[in-house]
């Protein structure tokens, strides 16, 4: 049986630097994990369950003129509802093996330490990782869907309008025909709202190969450049009224320990502009572990990641335990859409 060791860490330090790492906005590209920050913002609730109001588009309706003495006309909001569910427990142990001891067995116990800050940032990033591939998953197909997991099979459906998910006219790798000002014209016409379409570099790159593009950064009468500048097609698209592009190229290790993009190459996102959360949040919920009195953790961090150190006697091994419950939520669908463009 296991047992919660306090020597090296407290659980309360241990999710302090989890909290941390997982606030870090200074990690490389390929491991900032930000569609939960920037596209569905995370929330905290004391709770296990998400409860979030659906249907508010920004536009406001309108009142009505009156007669002196009539009484004013009472407001309503079509549309609003409150979308609510179940959040999900995740997370990842780390362990520290018997040989791994072994190895640091002669150095103190600072040695000791930084292994099981190692272990946590592990942990954290590893449970960060999935929660960052199933608001992907959601931006993309309008659904979360978790299929045989660890126990669990269950597919939230957030109503997206199938108009919302799309395909190029001609596949961006087709850069004689391809147009992707026309896609993107066509598809911001159909949400009909600013936003920011989110890709990889490589499939920027594709847009930037396209004759369309470089006939629009011509300056010479005959004759093309083989590609144009990132600057020149961020400006184009904005000089279009297009909104803004968010290069994201985030990976994470696969159970096959090969590197694997969370947004794939291919495909593009238009989404709200970050930080608004218009599109929905990603929820973070109170786990067993944070209300445990031996986790020492103040109530009011009780949401979110937490984590323990953990000992068990036969075999003799230690492991850092990151838990959390949580689970992105589309509550406007249809302020997003998903194009596939290779």
């Amino acid at each position: 049986m296991a047992t919660l060791v306090t020597e090296y860490f407290k659980p309360a330090e241990l999710t302090e630097l989890s909290r941390e790492i997982q606030a870090d906005a200074e990690r490389p590209a390929d491991t900032n994990y930000r569609l939960q920050v920037d596209y569905l913002p995370e929330e905290t609730t004391q709770d296990i369950d998400y409860r979030v109001r659906a249907g508010d588009n920004g536009i406001p309706s309108s009142a009505k003129f009156r007669a002196f003495d009539a009484e004013a006309h009472v407001g309503s909001r079509p549309g609003f509802t409150e979308v609510s569910g179940g959040l999900q427990p995740l997370g990842q142990r780390e362990l520290i093996t018997e040989l791994d001891r072994l190895r640091i067995r002669k150095a103190d116990a600072e040695a000791f330490r930084v292994e099981l800050a190692k272990a946590d940032r592990a942990a954290t990033l590893a449970t960060v990782v999935r929660m960052e591939r199933a608001v992907a998953q959601t931006l993309l197909t309008g659904k979360t869907t978790l299929t045989n997991e660890r126990g669990i099979t269950q597919e939230a459906d957030w109503g997206r309008k199938a108009n919302r998910t799309v395909a190029a006219a001609t596949q961006w790798t087709n850069a004689d025909a391809a147009d992707p000002i026309a896609d993107l014209t066509a598809w911001q016409e159909l949400v009909d709202r600013e936003g920011t379409w989110v890709m990889s570099t490589p499939t920027f790159n594709l847009i930037r190969r396209t004759e369309a593009m470089r006939k629009l950064g011509s300056i010479a009468a005959t004759g093309l450049a083989s590609t144009v500048t990132t600057d020149f097609v961020r400006q184009t698209v904005s000089a279009y009224g297009l909104g803004t592009i968010d290069l994201y190229d985030a990976k994470f290790i696969n159970e096959a320990g090969e590197e694997e993009r969370i947004l794939p190459v291919g495909k593009v996102l238009f989404v709200p502009n970050a930080g608004t959360g218009a599109a929905g949040r990603t929820v973070w919920g109170v786990t067993a572990e944070a209300m445990d009195p031996k986790y020492e953790i103040e109530e009011s961090a009780w949401p979110g990641i937490v984590v323990g150190h953990y000992q068990n006697e036969h075999p003799k091994q230690d492991w850092v335990h990151a838990s959390a419950i949580g689970f992105p939520v589309l509550a406007n669908p249809d302020r997003t859409l998903a194009a596939t463009v290779a």
